[in-house]
This record gives structure tokens, sequence and C-alpha cells, in this order.
């Protein structure tokens, strides 16, 4: 029933103002509301009212609907949340959001220990505590902190940091080539933990990557073989690597200490990818989502410069990827589109700053159906002045759509429509460098 946190049929947010909607269960009112969720809301405050048009409910108890499909968000003070729990439980609501914070993050043990074994009593199925809640943007779902908006995609976000999160979820919505599914944030996880999100998003057919910034795991045997069965890619940023680091965590959310080493190796081990950096967390977002699983590790490399296909061979050695030579068989196929001034059609090709596109296209279709790479890196190089032919900046999707291999592009130089052309059918970086490690992470994939 887990399902029933992204798609209840009625929201019950327990601790709302009737005089200051600036209280968090009044932002998450708001926010639910505005996200255009098409279910029953219930709003409650022990003196009951109005707000927003809406009936504000003195209890839990004396909210109507069926309970098994409801959740419940809970925005009151940490010495009450454990009563709240105790009328879900009694009422048979399974589904439990705690916003409120105060328990395990800042050392107090007692009132967290109360609320475990309450979920354990009930069986219920809780996010947080200390979380800014939770998005599911394709069933319209905004019980958190974050302002709503409308780009949906195949992007599912769990953090075990509010603030990142929240920035994750903003750079992420103003991306135009992915979006955002599922956000969750995971708070102190006294609850469900990353394992039972990882095997949700599993059978969640809207979710195409998942990604996680975590400082820690409660149940590291669980999370493991959530990770092996999953069949979606699983990147991760570890926050609380250094020593330092780690004792920051154990402070932002009662985090137990770890070897990174481990860490590093269960990750390799369960085959999720680690990244170093949020950047890198969205470009290796961007690739898995756009690009097949290549077969192998063989890449071929095309671009109108030299300096550029060099750095791209460098990297793409560096990560372990092949360069090999193309058969003379590819190479006379590809000689007839290149100036006549280039005397190698061998990998990486080089086309010379004088390149035309359509015989650049020709090149691309050559190598990508010639069975002798399992990826492909096209490496722009453009100033202002190269493109002046409207014609030749359209982008053929047939090129790109019908690849039976992965396509990746970098682009250096002349920003606006031409890029913007091309990033609408494949993954565009802005280095060769880039470019690279994203293949690599391709090769990474199960």
């Amino acid at each position: 029933m887990i399902d029933k946190l992204f798609n209840p049929s009625s929201v019950c947010i327990v601790g709302v103002s009737l005089n200051d909607n600036s209280k968090w269960g009044n932002q998450i009112l708001n926010n639910l509301l505005e996200g255009g969720y098409q279910g029953n809301i219930y709003p409650v405050n022990k003196k009951g009212g109005y707000i927003n048009d809406l009936v504000v409910y003195k209890s839990i108890l004396d909210t109507p609907s069926a309970s098994i499909s409801k959740m419940v968000v809970i925005c009151v003070p940490a010495q009450f949340v454990g009563s709240i729990l105790e009328e879900c439980g009694q009422t048979g609501i399974k589904n439990v959001i705690i916003i409120t914070a105060g328990f395990g993050e800042v050392g107090e043990t007692k009132l967290a220990l109360k609320n475990k074994e309450l979920i354990k009593k009930y069986d219920l199925n809780v996010i947080g505590e200390n979380t800014f809640g939770t998005i599911s943007t394709h069933n319209n779902l905004n019980v958190s902190l974050i302002k709503p908006f409308d780009k949906k995609g195949g992007i599912n976000i769990y953090v075990q940091s509010g603030t990142l999160g929240i920035v994750l979820a903003d750079r992420l919505s103003k991306m135009d080539t992915i979006g955002l599914n599922d956000l969750v944030s995971m708070g102190n996880m006294i609850g469900l933990d990353f394992s039972d999100l990882i095997t949700y998003a599993n059978n969640d057919d809207n979710c195409k990557v998942i990604l996680l910034y975590m400082e820690d795991v409660k149940e590291g045997k669980a999370f493991i073989q959530s990770a092996r069965n999953c069949n979606k890619p699983i990147v991760v940023l570890k926050g609380g690597r250094s020593v330092t680091g780690s004792k920051a965590a154990s402070s932002h959310t009662g985090a137990m200490a770890g070897s990174d080493v481990i860490y590093s190796t269960a990750f390799k081990q369960a085959g999720i990818i680690q990244v170093d950096t949020i950047n890198e967390l969205f470009m290796a977002a961007e690739v898995l989502s756009r690009c097949k699983i290549p077969k192998g590790n063989r890449v071929g490399i095309l671009s109108p410069g030299g300096g550029s296909n060099i750095s791209c061979v460098d990297f793409c050695e560096k990560y372990g990827l092949e360069i090999p030579t193309f058969s003379n068989e590819l190479q006379k196929k590809i000689m007839p589109f290149l100036p006549p001034t280039i005397t190698s059609a061998n990998n990486p090709v080089d086309t010379g700053a004088s390149f035309d596109f359509n015989n650049y296209h020709s090149i691309i279709k050559e190598i990508i159906n010639s069975g002798e790479v399992d990826i492909f890196i096209t490496n722009f190089v453009m100033t202002d002045g190269y493109i002046t032919d409207w014609e030749n900046e359209f982008v053929p999707m047939y090129v790109y759509g019908s690849s039976p291999i992965p396509i990746i592009g970098s682009w250096m130089g002349a920003e606006g429509i031409i890029r913007q052309r091309f990033e609408e059918h494949i993954p565009m970086f802005d280095e060769p460098a880039q470019a690279a490690q994203a293949a690599k992470w391709l090769t990474e994939l199960k």
C-alpha cells in the first residue's frame, strides 16, 4: 500500500492554523490546492472551523472517506506526534508523512522510540520525521514545502536533506529535456527507507531514473538487495564521505557514521552509479533517462575540431572506454563526406572547420550503423559565424531517433536555438570530458 503515499484518495493535514498562513501545515495545504490535486482534502485543527473554503476537522477521527487509501500529513509539535500516530492506527490509516522535526536529529530519542513502536504496532507506512514532504507530479500531489511546478518527467529524487531537495527540484524544473516524477524528503527514516522507495519506483512505469542524496543507510542488506533487484538506473550522491562531513551528517539527520570505502564498494556491488557533485547527478539523469543501454564500451567519435577529439579520447580512455580503429570498409564509406584536405577517416573522425552539416549527418549514419561501435559521441565546436544557412540548422530527426546505439553530444561555443534543436534529440553536454563521462555511466548499467 506504499503507492497510496503517492496517489491517495484523500489527504488529511494535521496542524493547520486558522490565522497564520506561514505555518508548515498551511503551506502544504496551499501547495496541495495550487498543485491541482483531485482527491479530498481534510485540514485538521483541534479548534475546528474553516480555511480556504474547506471544513477544518477537530480530529482525524472526525474526517470522512476510506481510511485505507487516505494519507495523513503531520505538522504538529513533536510531543503530539505519537497521539496522531495512535489515531491513524486505530482508524486503519496506513500512510503517514511526519513533517515535524525535533527527534533523533537533535538527540531526542525518547519520542522517536515511541513513534517507532507505534509504527511497528500498526504497520504504518511512514516518511519522516524531519521531512519537507513529498511530490508526485503525475498524480498532481504536492504535500511538501516546495511550491508547485508543472514540469512532469521520469526522474525520482530521494534525498536525506530538505534544503538540498528543494534545490534539486528547482533545478530540475528549469531543465528542458527531463522532469520530475516523484520527490521524497527522507528525513530521519524512522519508517520507510531508501530500499522501500527503490522497490516502489521499480514498479512505477513513470519512473525512468532514481537519484539519491544519501547520508546513511539504516538497513544495509535490504538496501543492496532492493538496488540489485531494480531495473531502473540508480545514481547516488553520498554526503558525509570525509571525517568532518560524516560528523556533520550525524548532527544533520542523526546519521550513523560509516566508512566511505564501505559505502562505495556496496554501491558498486549493487549496480549503483556513484557521482561526486550535484552537476554530475543531473548529467547522469540526463543521459541515463534518454539513452539506450549499450552492448559494450566501444566509442566512436566525430568532431569538426581535432582538439575536442583529442580531449574526448583522453577522457574516454581514462574512464576505461575503448576507441576502436575503424575498418577499411567503414573508412571508405566515410571519406566521400570529408573535405578534400582531410586524409584520414579513422576514429576519432575530424571533419575540419569547413565541414558541411549534411555531410556531417551522413558520417554519423555510417558510424552508428556500422556495428563497429557501441556508443557514439559527437563534439560540436561552434562560433556565431559558423552557421548561417537556416536549412542547415535543421537537425534531421531520423539520424538520431532511429539510431541503433546511444548518441551523446558535447557543444562548445555559440549558444542558442541551434544547440537547443540538437538537445531535443540527444543529451548534450558542455565539453567532451562530460560526454565521455556520460558514456562511462551508460556502460555501468546492468
